[in-house]
């Protein structure tokens, strides 16, 4: 993966929870640095390439996931679509595909659209298996429908999200969220996992100090 001199890793799965809660933190760090320092964002892979629905332990275990991360940061969850809907396959490449396919279609606006898959899910019960989910969102960013639809279906976009679930494997990502810094040919890290802006911030101190030692 070629990455820029000076650069923010965030390495997330749209179907992280603990991403979704990561948010405020995380833009804390990119309002802080943005400017001086580019983001990227990369998908992870929580749980890609699943291809039987979630059974009642599975259900279980992410709606006791999404209490946790509601306590620690008060976002909003709602289970009524993995409730009701019981032959759901919780598939994350298929949304991280997404992410990638927008990054290369509209990269402004990535991380935007990164936090709506997640409010999709979480919040408002939209099937992520469902191309009419990003659809809606590419009306609302004016990404052609016809474009987004073009990649999201062609091998090129399945290769190129694959290849981002490896490097993440590839470097040592066993959670999420993670971001990373790319500087001085080195890669640093800033949050294995959830994190405030606070400690982030200080591992980024650290890391600089490392450099310039």
């Amino acid at each position: 993966m070629d990455l820029k001199e000076n650069t923010f890793v965030y390495i997330a799965d749209p179907m992280c929870s603990w991403c979704y809660g990561f948010k405020e933190e995380f833009e804390k760090l990119r309002s802080s640095k943005e400017g001086e320092y580019t983001f990227e964002i990369l998908m992870g892979g929580l749980r890609p390439y699943t291809n039987k629905p979630m059974d009642d332990y599975t259900r279980d275990s992410v709606k006791h996931h999404w209490e946790e991360v509601h306590n620690r940061t008060g976002r909003e969850f709602s289970t009524e679509f993995i409730n009701t809907n019981k032959d759901f396959i919780y598939d994350t490449e298929v949304p991280s595909r997404a992410v990638v396919v927008v990054n290369e279609l509209a990269p402004a606006v990535v991380f935007d659209f990164f936090e709506d898959v997640q409010k999709a899910f979480y919040l408002l019960g939209k099937d992520t298996n469902d191309i009419n989910t990003y659809l809606e969102l590419c009306e609302k960013y004016k990404i052609s429908k016809n474009a987004f639809q073009s990649l999201f279906s062609d091998e090129r976009a399945r290769y190129a999200t694959k290849q981002q679930f490896e490097w993440a494997r590839n470097i040592g990502v066993t959670g999420f969220p993670t971001v990373v810094l790319f500087t001085n040919n080195n890669l640093y890290a800033i949050s294995l996992g959830y994190s405030d802006f606070e400690k982030m911030n200080q591992a980024f101190v650290n890391a600089v100090s490392t450099k310039i030692g």
